[in-house]
């Protein structure tokens, strides 16, 4: 099984940012030109639950781009789990800090995708 963790802040956890639809281009305006260019290029939409990973300029991973609903919900971290690379993760909001809604939405959204039955 692949390792995912989602871990507090600090150095060495790849940020995952998530971002309604509303606030995305905001976001995008502030971004590098390498990462606009790069979601662009994808044609990466901010829906609930899409994600898109983008590269730093040396091709390692820089960050994830999440659409969430808003507010958002458990449902649309729950599939970063099976297409990311292992690592760890943190939650990086595009403004202030990470409220108890979204650290709860996020850390259950996340268990569930990791889940798996097995016998």
């Amino acid at each position: 099984m692949t390792e995912l963790t989602l871990i507090e802040p600090g150095k060495g956890a790849t940020p995952i940012w998530p971002l309604a639809e509303a606030d995305y281009p905001k976001w995008l305006s502030r971004q590098p030109a390498s990462v606009r260019g790069w979601l662009e290029a994808h044609r990466f939409q901010p829906k609930p639950g899409r994600f898109q990973t983008v590269p730093s300029k040396s091709g390692e991973l820089l960050g994830v781009v999440l659409g969430v609903a808003a507010p958002a919900t458990l449902w649309n971290f729950a599939g970063l789990s099976l297409g990311l690379p292992a690592g760890a993760y943190r939650i990086e909001l595009p403004r202030g800090s990470l409220d108890a809604r979204t650290a709860t939405v996020a850390a259950l959204g996340w268990a569930h995708g990791t889940y798996r039955f097995e016998r």
